[in-house]
């Protein structure tokens, strides 16, 4: 279906579904519509344009109120990597790999990118494995060990998305050469 209804100006859609101001009853004061093509259905939000934006309200803003952004250090980067909790561990080596100041030749990380793939969720590798992708792909990641690591770990996976991201920093790897 498709919009039937006349004198109305369209002020936001997706193309199944349209806010509109109505002008077919007051050209001086329209009203806000919504209109559903899917169902054919329009129905009213506010008698004008001036109830719609008393219904809206600004937030705000306590500068007290932000949370500052925490960039980990490096000792905490290491301790998520070596915790017993696999979450942790995951994040640790997640945050590791895109922290470009870390160095990437160390046994620490290699042993917990190996517990991510032996404990971890599936989610938790595929995070890893493109965040590894991303960092080779913008040349952050040189640590031929760790690329060697990665790669086999990925090819002992059976799923679909383990063998795409494979192929993928294979094929990456080999237009650097």
């Amino acid at each position: 279906m498709g919009i039937t209804k006349d004198n109305i100006i369209l002020i936001a859609g997706d193309g199944h579904s349209f806010t509109a101001l109505d002008y077919e009853m007051n050209l001086a004061s329209p009203e806000v519509i919504y209109i559903d093509t899917e169902r054919g259905e329009v129905h009213k939000i506010c008698d004008d344009f001036d109830s719609l934006m008393d219904l809206m309200f600004t937030m705000e803003d306590d500068d007290e109120e932000h949370d500052e952004i925490h960039i980990p250090t490096h000792e905490e980067i290491r301790a998520w990597a070596s915790s017993t909790n696999i979450n942790e561990v995951a994040n640790g080596v997640c945050t590791w790999i895109q922290d470009f100041s870390m160095v990437k030749e160390d046994q620490l990380l290699y042993k917990a990118f190996v517990k991510v793939f032996d404990e971890g969720t599936e989610y938790q590798k595929i995070t890893i494995v493109n965040a590894m992708r991303m960092e080779i792909e913008n040349d952050t990641i040189t640590s031929q060990t760790l690329i060697d690591l990665c790669l086999t770990l990925l090819r002992k996976e059976t799923d679909l998305d383990f063998k795409i991201y494979k192929e993928m920093i294979e094929e990456n790897l080999a237009d650097k050469k």
